[in-house]
């Protein structure tokens, strides 16, 4: 139940820049990818360029 608890504190935070990137008129999805790819492979600092 824990791990569940954690998990979904996580996702939520998901929220964040797929907002931010529909609200800058990029294609959210395809940005939260590429942001989930990145921090996967170790840029632990990236994020979205809404200024693009």
């Amino acid at each position: 139940m824990e791990a569940y608890c954690v998990r979904a504190y996580a996702d939520s935070f998901e929220i964040i820049p797929y907002t931010l990137a529909e609200n800058a008129g990029l294609n959210a999805i395809a940005t939260v990818t590429e942001l989930r790819n990145k921090h996967a492979s170790g840029e632990r600092n990236a994020g979205i360029n809404v200024r693009k």
